[in-house]
């Protein structure tokens, strides 16, 4: 199997840029031959830099940039390794350029559509352009073979606007770091927590995450349970400053952690609360692994969140009852014992390898119904000539 694969993918856009490298070095490590186009800032290893082809760039959004692709070291590159296929992993300069090349070569085309894909537009004065982008992001994707969506709200989302062959490949976790193995005292201590109770949010600190529902729950908790909890606030964002004036006593707020620290904190918290309405899946897989349990809107249509096998679902015009489940597990131990263990089976099956397994499986899929289709449209045209 001989894969190119595009991508705009900012080196500071952390997860995201480890995913790729975990997916190149999964690749080497199963002798899978490969070609990566990708923007000068990326820093690989030695071995995976010969394998690669990068062009200068700058910053588009937060997570990505935009590369100016030379069209004859590319068409070179690729004539040369001859791929089975195109992997196009963003909507920008490099995958239109792999996107315009397998249209040309008739090379099969698959893409992997991301979430957080539009620039920074939805505040801006011209809000003509978020429109104008969706409308990009539709032609862009309309000639791909398949297209991958990491959950299958994105791909109800998108089948509504007729995007067409979408499947679901999941996100994956690092087990060997989220695990439930870690010493909660040494978090407690860290965080001078003397309650009995942790309860941990963890996300960006901006209005669209609904941070200050947060608050509305810590205060209206049921007294007996309100004064036995403390509170984690684990990341960063813009109104950070806002949110910690209107902490309550016992709430912490640790800031951004890197992931052995947020593991730590996952694995003493009895609970995840998480009441945005944007897809958390990252996070819900970490905490998972860590076998803690989460209680989140319904608004996500969480594909890892199980009504009552290992966490809840709450409706988000009513946060009581956020206070009604929060109260529910911590008065009853057993069944915060039995969500975190079927939280932890679930994210034991997500692990990089797995993921990278069913990766795997749609690639041999396209492959194979590529030479089918070809089969029979040789068929055709035979039949077809005098």
């Amino acid at each position: 199997m001989r894969i190119a694969i595009f991508t705009d993918i900012s080196p500071k856009h952390l997860n995201t840029s480890e995913n790729l490298e975990r997916l190149i070095s999964y690749f080497s490590r199963h002798n899978i031959s490969f070609q990566l186009f990708l923007p000068t800032t990326h820093s690989l290893t030695s071995e995976n830099q010969t394998r690669t082809c990068s062009f200068q760039s700058f910053p588009l959004n937060a997570h990505y940039r935009f590369s100016l692709p030379n069209a004859t070291k590319i068409r070179r590159r690729l004539n040369e390794f001859q791929p089975d296929f195109i992997h196009v992993l963003t909507p920008f300069t490099l995958g239109l350029y792999g996107r315009q090349y397998a249209k040309r070569t008739n090379l099969p085309l698959i893409g992997y559509y991301m979430l957080n894909i539009q620039p920074d537009m939805d505040h801006s004065n011209v809000p003509f352009l978020r429109s104008l982008f969706d409308k990009y992001v539709q032609w862009f994707y309309r000639p791909f073979h398949k297209l991958l969506v990491p959950n299958f709200l994105t791909k109800h989302t998108l089948e509504g606007n007729n995007f067409p062959n979408i499947a679901v490949c999941s996100k994956g976790v690092e087990l060997d770091v989220f695990h439930p193995a870690y010493e909660r005292f040494d978090v407690k201590i860290k965080y001078n927590i003397k309650r009995p109770y942790i309860l941990t949010y963890s996300g960006e600190l901006t209005a669209e995450d609904n941070v200050e529902a947060i608050f509305t729950i810590a205060r209206y908790l049921p007294p007996h349970i309100k004064h036995k909890v403390h509170w984690l606030v684990v990341g960063d964002g813009p109104l950070k400053e806002v949110f910690q004036r209107e902490a309550l006593e016992h709430m912490t707020f640790t800031g951004s952690l890197q992931k052995e620290d947020r593991a730590r904190v996952y694995a003493a918290s009895d609970l995840m609360i998480c009441p945005s309405s944007k897809p958390r899946d990252d996070m819900l897989l970490e905490a998972f692994a860590t076998a803690t349990p989460a209680i989140v809107s319904e608004a996500q249509q969480s594909d890892i969140v199980k009504h009552g096998e290992n966490g809840f679902l709450c409706n988000l015009e009513n946060l009581d009852q956020f206070s009604e489940y929060i109260t529910l597990c911590l008065e009853h131990s057993d069944l915060r014992e039995r969500l975190g263990t079927m939280a932890r089976n679930h994210a034991l099956t997500k692990g990089w390898d797995q993921v990278f397994d069913h990766l795997m499986v749609h690639y041999t899929q396209l492959i194979e119904e590529t030479k089918r289709s070809r089969t029979i449209n040789i068929e055709k045209a035979l039949r077809k000539a005098p």
